[in-house]
């Protein structure tokens, strides 16, 4: 079993109070991050790539958590393509896409799907081509 599927487990089998003592603990935790990279932003008008690659960094884990609560929400399971212009990549278009659900194999829809970036992330690479020019 890997390492998200035992902590999803572990945190399931906690009471109600310690589910929510622990997401408002990563609510508190985003709203913090958040706030820094706003402030550092609004400092200099129009972010720095710098700023935009730690706003990338430091939105992964309450985006997950985000798809997640989702989920639960509407017992649906949910996949979502982004992408644009990278500071990591020194301007370059990226994509990224992030899963909720896996099937009785244990995998994602990425990863049960046969030439995933080719099928589906690089047809919306193309897309966006023609949304940054």
């Amino acid at each position: 079993m890997a390492v998200r599927e035992l902590t999803k487990a572990a945190y399931e089998a906690m009471p109600l109070e310690i589910q929510l003592l622990c997401k408002a603990k990563a609510a508190g935790e985003c709203e913090a991050k958040a706030s820094t990279i706003l402030s550092e932003a609004a400092a200099t008008k129009t972010p720095t790539n710098v700023q935009y690659a730690k706003a990338l960094k430091n939105c992964i884990s309450p985006k997950l958590q985000f798809f997640d609560m989702v989920r639960q929400l509407t017992g649906w399971e949910w996949t979502v393509i982004g992408g644009g212009l990278s500071p990591h990549l020194r301007g370059m278009l990226n994509v990224s896409s992030y899963h909720t659900g896996v099937n009785q194999a244990g995998l994602m829809w990425k990863q049960a799907t046969l030439n995933f970036t080719d099928k589906h992330l690089n047809p919306y690479l193309s897309y966006l081509g023609t949304v940054f020019i």
